[in-house]
């Protein structure tokens, strides 16, 4: 029986690389790639008319539209802005795949960001803008899952770090798999983590 393609997304500096690390533990996983954005681009403009019969664009999709007998699939940050929502053109290409979100509080979520980008020369938005992306792109992560509840699971990167046996159970329900467990002793608390954090008296 054929495989659906997996695709883990959320937005950059959520945590969607150790949920990428922690997916591909798991014996039945073959392959999750690694920010193909070859994908993208093919899926967000194979409708425009130039693009249609292309064959570049055809080869790219194919390889993820092929029938499978194992568990494959692509890993995908998204910058905030409009163009986050490209992801949903992945859907809409391979239909039937099973999408892993993640998300992370917004305040750790921008100082991460923040720190990685500021000397860019992209250059960085401020909180409040950054704010309400992050808003609209995760709420079409939550959108989607309610929609699709079977093949759509919403991981919270804090419950991964806290206790990531325990979180990754929605991953393995979804996928059907057998939960393994162990995953805990690869997790280091990152340096930008201000949930739930009290001062020592």
């Amino acid at each position: 029986m054929s495989k659906p393609r997996i695709f883990i997304i959320g937005i950059r500096r959520s945590g969607t690389s150790l949920l990428r690390s922690l997916i591909l533990s798991h014996p039945k996983i073959a392959e999750i790639k690694f920010e193909p954005h070859e994908l993208i681009y093919c899926c967000r403009t194979q409708h425009i008319n130039r693009y249609k019969n292309s064959e570049y664009h055809k080869k790219i999709i194919a390889y993820y539209t092929q029938s499978i007998n194992i568990y494959k699939g692509a890993k995908i940050a998204v910058n905030v802005g409009i163009e986050a929502m490209n992801w949903k053109w992945v859907n809409n290409k391979i239909p039937n795949s099973i999408f892993i979100f993640i998300k992370r509080n917004v305040i750790d979520n921008f100082k991460s960001w923040y720190e990685l980008d500021k000397n860019s020369v992209r250059g960085v938005c401020n909180y409040k803008m950054y704010k309400s992306w992050y808003n609209l792109i995760n709420k079409s992560f939550e959108d989607f899952r309610n929609i699709n509840p079977k093949r759509t699971c919403l991981i919270s990167y804090e419950n991964l770090v806290k206790n990531a046996d325990n979180e990754m159970l929605q991953v393995w329900n979804t996928l059907g798999l057998s939960k393994i467990q162990g995953l805990n002793r690869i997790i280091r608390k990152p340096k930008n983590w201000s949930i739930n954090e009290k001062k020592k008296t």
